[in-house]
C-alpha cells in the first residue's frame, strides 16, 4: 500500500545517491575529468529535470509512472550487464 510516486521517488533518491558514490570513486581515482564544461550542463538538467518530472508527475496516472520506471530500471540493468561483460 506505498504510494506509487513515493515509491518512484524514493527509487529515484537512492539511483542518484549511488551515482555521487561513483561519480566520487571515479574522482578520488582520477579516472574522471571533471573540467569539461559538458558536467557542469548535466549537473544544471538533472536539476531542472527534477523540478518538472516532479510537477509533471503529478499530472500522469500512477501506473504509467510505475511502468516508466519499470522500462528505465530494466533498461540501467541491461547496460550494466553489457559494460561489465565487454
Amino acid at each position: 500500500n506505498f504510494p506509487i510516486r513515493m515509491a518512484t521517488a524514493t527509487s529515484q533518491f537512492i539511483l542518484a545517491i549511488t551515482s555521487l558514490a561513483a561519480v566520487l570513486q571515479h574522482y578520488s581515482k582520477g579516472s574522471l575529468d571533471i573540467s569539461q564544461p559538458f558536467v557542469a550542463y548535466l549537473g544544471m538538467g538533472m536539476i531542472f529535470g527534477a523540478q518538472i518530472g516532479g510537477r509533471f508527475s503529478k499530472k500522469v496516472n500512477p501506473e504509467a509512472i510505475l511502468r516508466v520506471l519499470a522500462v528505465t530500471i530494466i533498461l540501467v540493468g541491461v547496460r550494466a550487464f553489457y559494460f561489465y561483460f565487454q
